[in-house]
């Protein structure tokens, strides 16, 4: 997997992330993008709030054996992170 992340900080509490990944393993082409807001009242914890879009391209096996699994998520998206 490589992936980056970038962080504006548009005040002491207040920033705005933008993140994407792309996924190298068992799936033929996976990636993500994602664009958020992060509020941190406390030291280690902040409230995420933002817009998330993922693709997955999946195949394994043959005849009927074969398991396929392409798709492509997308929408809001609310987090809690805690940091220790």
């Amino acid at each position: 997997m490589l992936g980056a992340r970038y962080v504006w900080a548009l005040t002491e509490k207040l920033n705005l992330m933008a993140r994407g990944d792309i996924g190298f393993g068992g799936s033929d082409f996976t990636w993500n993008l994602a664009g958020l807001f992060e509020f941190q009242p406390w030291k280690h914890v902040s409230f995420l709030a933002g817009y998330r879009y993922m693709s997955v391209d999946y195949e394994d096996g043959a005849g009927p054996d074969l398991f396929k699994y392409d798709v492509d998520m997308h929408g809001p998206l609310l987090g809690l992170n805690i940091l220790w």
